[in-house]
């Protein structure tokens, strides 16, 4: 009773989040890693939920132009074998430019796997393909417009309160605007354990720009936490900040993990 009661608790959150688009701001941004942040898995039959809300702040100018976005996110992980995860991610966002609404709907949905084939001496190696699927939000500058796809690569390894990730991805980024084909991106996850219920959390990365004009690779950094409330409920607020366009100059992120 009291699972079924803090989850309807956190899907009203999430809701009154997404309700308050229309008089508020509004902002988005991807999750980042706390969903899928190291080389292992759930285990078998086991699932974890994660209920994401994110606002995102991106300024533009010449002239002056601010895009807000909001989004909730949906990202499911089941434990199909020891070794084996399916995943389901499906986002929802709400964006605005200068105060205007430009689009409220889905993101593109991807479904992915993830797989652990080594496991040794606290080095952990995982390889992740992923399948992107298109919605009509790229009408409006929500997603590709076209079935995606790609691959990534994890290592981690741990030093006692220090786990250390690193994950290489590669994405086949077929799009409608005639934007570059191949992107690479590169992620360092440095996150230290204070105890069993805290962990401090940050994460470096880069990727490819999209844009066949730019050859530079735009940067962001990013800190926060993970809290334990409970044996199946987890807390993760983080702060992301871009360096470079096209990342996003800040996004704010509140989460929170369900385990099955």
């Amino acid at each position: 009773m009291k699972k079924t009661i803090c989850l309807f608790t956190a899907c009203l959150w999430l809701l009154s989040c997404f309700a308050q688009e229309s008089r508020a701001y509004s902002g988005s941004g991807h999750i980042g890693h706390h969903q899928n942040a190291k080389a292992d898995t759930v285990g078998h039959k086991n699932t974890h939920l994660f209920l994401t809300y994110s606002y995102e702040y991106e300024e533009t100018k010449g002239p002056l132009s601010i895009t807000r976005t909001q989004a909730a996110d949906f990202f499911l992980m089941y434990g199909l074998t020891e070794k084996l995860d399916i995943i389901v991610d499906v986002p929802l966002k709400y964006r605005t430019v200068d105060g205007e609404k430009t689009y409220s709907g889905p993101d593109d949905i991807q479904l992915a796997a993830k797989a652990v084939f080594y496991d040794r001496n606290g080095l952990s190696l995982a390889v992740s393909p992923f399948v992107v699927f298109p919605n009509w939000g790229y009408k409006y500058g929500i997603g590709e417009g076209r079935i995606q796809s790609g691959l990534s690569l994890y290592g981690t390894r741990k030093f006692r309160a220090l786990t250390l990730t690193a994950i290489g991805t590669y994405k086949r980024n077929e799009n409608i605007v005639n934007d570059r084909l191949n992107i690479y991106k590169l992620y360092i996850l440095p996150w230290l354990e204070i105890n069993d219920k805290l962990t401090l959390t940050s994460s470096f990365g880069l990727e490819r720009d999209t844009n066949k004009k730019n050859e530079h690779y735009p940067v962001y950094v990013s800190g926060g936490f993970l809290y334990k409330l409970t044996d199946f409920l987890t807390l993760y607020p983080s702060v992301k900040v871009g360096f470079q366009k096209p990342e996003k100059d800040i996004t704010v992120l509140m989460g929170t993990r369900w385990t099955f």
